[in-house]
């Protein structure tokens, strides 16, 4: 009320007598006046929408050129750096036109490595988890991302199994254990941040997680544990870093979508079945650390069709079942596994 009478009262001064005897005439000036102020309004927001339009074109053309940069700095070397050692790639490796696109995929994982940072994710309050002696026994939320509490020291047996909700979880550093199972099942579990002193991944830990796409496993792991990544069908990107010496029974068993594997020169032992059937995998270099394969470690890899293996390894399981089905073409296969074909 207080404002129609204000404005009225400037009305009355602009205008005088003829605000009443002249109404017509001020309703069409009131009229314009209110168009003119909607039209500019309009034109502000069309220059900020081209101002915002503009400022995003130069990002992406930013972001472009920056990748674009960073795969020239790769490509004009033959050695890719890698958090602990280094990956050779030499030309005399790269023989066949296969093997130089397992090259390309290298350099993109090695990208994909350095643009993708651990997210910060909000920490879960700590009523949600049942916690004994700085251990988690049972988590009872149901966010889709969460960050382990600082305090927890190892994650128990089953603690998230069938977490259908979980999506991203980040494992700081201080947590050194993860129990049997403890994220099974976990179908919607895209992210796993794992922190550095992480010292023992339990059994069958991240098994049919089937929407994890990549994965890193850092250096203060010693093996990674038999049906470690079972059935993880999404499974795409393996950065294995070094440290990790074995690698258990049936780990990586089922991950379809694996192309490529890199192993660390720290590894020393392959156990029974444990890339079978990664019907995807093509590509794979055993490094000279390497001593024992164990029997069926690539059983049915329809797809495998280059190995590059080392004369120093000293046993390998049963070679026609380690070997079945496997398309291999080409590689330094050394002379224990002629009869394979």
């Amino acid at each position: 009320m207080k404002a129609k009478r204000k404005l009225i009262k400037q009305l009355y001064d602009s205008y005088g007598e003829e605000l009443f005897t002249k109404q017509p005439k001020i309703l069409t000036v009131l009229k314009q006046a209110k168009q003119q102020a909607t039209q500019e309004k309009v034109e502000e927001q069309i220059k900020q929408e081209q101002v915002d339009t503009a400022i995003r074109k130069l990002r992406s053309s930013e972001h472009i050129m920056k990748m674009l940069k960073m795969l020239s700095e790769i490509d004009s070397t033959e050695t890719l750096e890698k958090n602990n050692g280094k990956l050779p790639i030499t030309k005399a490796q790269l023989r066949t036109p296969e093997e130089k696109s397992q090259k390309v995929k290298l350099n993109l994982l090695h990208i994909h490595s350095i643009l993708t940072k651990p997210e910060q994710i909000e920490e879960e309050k700590k009523d949600a988890f049942e916690i004994i002696d700085s251990v988690i026994i049972k988590y009872k939320g149901n966010k889709k991302a969460l960050t382990i509490p600082k305090e927890i020291s190892r994650i128990g047996e089953y603690a998230f199994c069938g977490c259908k909700n979980l999506e991203k979880i980040t494992i700081p550093d201080g947590v050194i254990e993860i129990g049997n199972y403890a994220f099974e099942g976990c179908e919607n579990l895209t992210t796993i941040n794992l922190g550095s002193t992480i010292k023992d991944i339990g059994i069958g830990t991240f098994a049919f997680c089937n929407s994890l796409e990549k994965i890193v496993i850092p250096s203060s792991i010693q093996e990674i544990s038999r049906l470690a990544f079972l059935g993880c069908k999404n499974l795409k990107f393996i950065r294995i870093e070094g440290g990790v010496k074995t690698i258990g029974s049936e780990a990586f068993k089922g991950c379809v979508n694996i192309e490529f594997i890199s192993l660390p020169e720290s590894i020393r032992k392959i156990c029974t079945e444990a890339f079978a059937y990664c019907n995807s995998l093509k590509f794979i270099e055993i490094p000279k650390g390497v001593r024992l394969i164990e029997d069926g470690v690539f059983y049915q890899c329809y797809n495998l069709q280059s190995i590059w293996m080392s004369d120093t390894i000293k046993q390998i399981g049963a070679t026609k079942i380690n070997f079945i089905e496997c398309r291999l073409t080409d590689g330094p296969i050394w002379q224990k596994l002629i009869d394979i074909k």
